[in-house]
């Protein structure tokens, strides 16, 4: 039983060393790496997860109509959206769409982005879409109520009035993540609005690009 454990503490003490004079790579300068357990992500597709690790993935790598003032969350700042404006009824939120704005892939964003990538989310009909759901889009009427006006204006309309920050809190959530329509539509097949996305991650315009993920 000596032995035995003896052999163990050697081994033990022969891998530390070991690792302990392994080269390892610096990692650039301009990069910032972020580990997380792989088996936490289902896809990396804003239009279908649900779970929170890939939530926080997708909201650097994506960006939306408005996101929460972390300063003070009452507040809203605009991301892709300049401005908005609420009907007098309470119903419809009219955003106008920054200019100039360009995705990874180097498209430019549109309104039509915009709006397509909203409603791909509610025909998607996946985890993501519920959150659109509250304010009541959905699958039937999102092609309805989510227009683009022009080039740089969506419109788009609830199915009841409800508190105008908890309509911002939802479109500045990862459901409504602005993707690269020209881009998603060039992947995919039998025109499925599904795509591997996590293989070509040029699709959003946020603050960090994956510059490649290998598999689903």
């Amino acid at each position: 039983m000596k032995k035995a454990l003896a052999a163990v503490m050697l081994a033990s003490a022969l891998t530390a060393g070991i690792g302990a004079t392994t080269a390892r790579a610096a990692t650039p300068k301009d990069m910032f790496v972020m580990a997380t357990l792989l088996d936490k992500f289902t896809t990396l597709d804003p239009g279908e997860i649900y779970e929170l690790v890939p939530e926080e993935y997708v909201a650097n790598t994506y960006d939306r109509l408005v996101r929460v003032d972390l300063k003070d969350p009452s507040k809203f700042n605009g991301d892709v959206a300049e401005s908005w404006t609420v009907s007098p009824d309470g119903l419809t939120f009219t955003f106008k769409i920054r200019s100039g704005l360009k995705f990874h892939s180097g498209n430019p964003l549109t309104a039509d982005d915009v709006a397509w990538s909203i409603q791909r989310t509610a025909l998607l009909d996946k985890g993501a879409a519920a959150a659109l759901a509250g304010i009541g889009l959905s699958k039937a009427n999102a092609a309805q109520n989510v227009k683009k006006i022009d080039d740089t204006t969506v419109s788009i309309t609830t199915d009841q009035r409800y508190v105008p920050t908890f309509v911002l809190n939802v479109l500045g959530s990862w459901p409504a993540s602005v993707v690269d329509r020209k881009l998603v539509e060039s992947h995919a097949k039998g025109g499925r609005l599904r795509q591997r996305m996590a293989q070509d991650q040029r699709g959003g315009l946020g603050r960090i690009q994956a510059r490649q993920v290998d598999g689903e």
